[in-house]
């Protein structure tokens, strides 16, 4: 390997280390998206809202910290769909039995 090879392969891993991983903030974006639709069954949509928001604040200090945002917010809304969904399911099964 040549010295400028070097380099480059170390400025691209210095620029690795500020930026942070993006595929977490990307995953808390899908993840999110994801814990929407999922919430309609809450065992479905609870993990993948959980995930998410693990996954966003992991990805908060990447160069793509708006995506992770975003996949907070959707996650958060997700588990409260989640909650309720589950809190109105849980509700009709007392009301039946």
């Amino acid at each position: 390997m040549s010295i400028s090879s070097v380099t480059a392969i170390e400025q691209h891993a210095s620029s690795l280390q500020e930026n942070g991983p993006t595929g977490k903030a990307t995953a808390s974006l899908v993840l999110g998206i994801l814990s929407i639709f999922g919430a309609l069954v809450p065992l479905f949509g609870l993990p993948l809202s959980i995930i998410g928001l693990v996954m966003a604040s992991k990805g908060m200090r990447s160069s793509r910290g708006g995506q992770a945002r975003a996949g907070l917010v959707l996650s958060i809304v997700g588990l409260a769909l989640s909650a309720i969904v589950f809190m109105i399911g849980f509700a009709q099964g007392i009301n039946k039995g």
